[in-house]
């Protein structure tokens, strides 16, 4: 389902890599695979630290966002829960 991705879950990973991933290497029509937690202790603080640093940048670059879309055009719930 997703096209890209910055490795934030890794704990090899910084905040510089996953910003440079982000500005850099997203294409228009890609989607981005992002990580809220169970990743490395710090690994949810850098990609928000990343994404506020980012969106701003992208945003000016004519990126827009929406939610991913089910081929029946109902919203894909967000985030796993065990």
């Amino acid at each position: 389902l997703w096209t890209i991705h910055a490795s934030d879950w890794s704990a090899r990973v910084d905040q510089d890599h996953i910003e440079k991933v982000l500005v850099e290497d997203v294409k228009p029509g890609d989607i981005i695979l992002l990580h809220d937690g169970r990743g490395a202790k710090d690994a949810p603080q850098r990609t928000i630290n990343a994404l506020k640093n980012v969106l701003p940048i992208m945003k000016d670059n004519g990126f827009i966002f929406v939610s991913p879309r089910q081929p029946n055009g109902y919203d894909i719930e967000g985030g796993i829960s065990s």
